[in-house]
C-alpha cells in the first residue's frame, strides 16, 4: 500500500511540474539570429488570348486580330445592357508582385477607327470627354458620346443569363443593378475605361474636381487596380480594388463583356478597334 501511495505521489508531482506557470521560469540570456534569402526567378507578366463564342467557351476561337467581339439582336428602342456574343479566354502567368494584365480602350489613339475626338478641348476630365467604350462609326473621327462597356472576369466557364452567382453571368448596370447574390449582380462588372481619361480622371458631377463619390479619380497609367484584370494574387472578381481572388498561373480565365445601348441610334455602327489587353511589370 505504501508503494502504491508513493507511486501516486510521484505521478502527481510530475503533473504539477507539467502545468507550472510560465512565470516560474526566468530567461537568463537571449541571442538574436537573422534568417534570410533573396529569391531567384524572373518577374513575369505574360498571357495568351483567344476570342471564343459564349456558346462554345471551351472550344474553337480565333485570334484578336481576326475575331471581333460583337453584339447581335440590338434594338436601341428596347435594349440597354446586353452581353456580347464573344468572350476572351486568357491564359496568364504573373509573378511580379506589382505587375498584371489590364484592359482598356484607346479610342483617341492614332490607330483608332473611328477615332474619338474630345468635344471639350482643354478640360480632359469633363464628363463629355469620356472616351471609353464603343465609338459611333460612319466617319474617321467623331465627338459623339460613346456607349459604355463593362467587363467581368471568371476562373471558369459560365452559363449565359442563367444559373446563379457561382455558375452564371448576366448583364447588369454596374452602378444601379442588383446587389443580390444572383447571376446578374452588378458587383461583378467593371466599366471599360479609356487611356485618355486615366491621368485626369472624370468629373461626373461637374464641380471642377474628381474628388467626389461617383467621379473617376485620377489614376497612375499602368498599375491602376480598377483596370487590372489579373495580378500576382489572381483575378479581379469584384469592383473594389481589393477584390482579387486566387487563380493559379497557367490556367484559363474567361472575360465577358456587356454594353449599354440605351442611348444608341437605330441602324448605326458602334465599334472600337483599340480594345487593348496589356501585360505590365512594375
Amino acid at each position: 500500500m505504501k508503494k502504491l501511495l508513493a507511486g501516486i505521489a510521484v505521478a502527481f508531482g510530475a503533473l504539477v511540474a507539467s502545468v507550472a506557470p510560465s512565470y516560474a521560469f526566468t530567461s537568463v540570456g537571449i541571442t538574436t539570429v537573422t534568417a534570410q534569402t533573396t529569391t531567384g526567378g524572373i518577374r513575369t507578366a505574360a498571357f495568351t488570348l483567344l476570342v471564343r463564342n459564349v456558346g462554345t467557351q471551351l472550344t474553337g476561337g480565333g485570334s484578336a486580330a481576326t475575331t471581333p467581339v460583337t453584339w447581335s439582336g440590338v434594338d436601341p428602342m428596347v435594349t440597354t445592357w446586353k452581353l456580347a456574343d464573344q468572350l476572351l479566354v486568357i491564359n496568364s502567368t504573373v509573378t511580379d508582385i506589382g505587375g498584371g494584365i489590364k484592359i482598356y480602350t484607346d479610342n483617341t489613339a492614332a490607330d483608332a477607327n473611328p477615332r474619338f475626338i474630345p468635344p471639350v478641348p482643354g478640360t480632359p476630365f469633363n464628363q463629355q470627354n469620356v472616351a471609353g467604350g464603343l465609338v459611333k462609326g460612319g466617319a474617321a473621327t467623331t465627338s459623339a458620346p460613346t456607349l459604355p462597356m463593362a467587363w467581368t472576369i471568371k476562373t471558369g466557364t459560365r452559363t449565359i443569363e442563367s444559373g446563379n452567382a457561382l455558375t452564371g453571368v448576366g448583364a447588369a448596370d454596374p452602378n444601379t443593378g442588383s446587389e443580390a447574390a444572383v447571376f446578374n449582380n452588378r458587383f461583378q462588372w467593371l466599366f471599360v475605361t479609356d487611356k485618355f481619361n486615366w491621368a485626369p480622371g472624370i468629373d461626373f458631377n461637374g464641380d471642377g474636381d474628381v474628388l467626389d463619390v461617383g467621379d473617376t479619380p485620377a489614376n497612375r497609367p499602368l498599375d491602376s487596380l480598377y483596370t487590372t484584370m489579373i495580378n500576382s494574387v489572381g483575378v479581379h472578381f469584384g469592383q473594389a480594388d481589393t477584390e482579387f481572388g486566387a487563380a493559379p498561373d497557367g490556367t484559363n480565365s474567361y472575360v465577358f463583356f456587356q454594353a449599354n445601348f440605351a442611348t444608341a441610334d437605330v441602324q448605326q455602327l458602334y465599334r472600337t478597334n483599340t480594345l487593348r489587353v496589356e501585360a505590365f511589370l512594375q
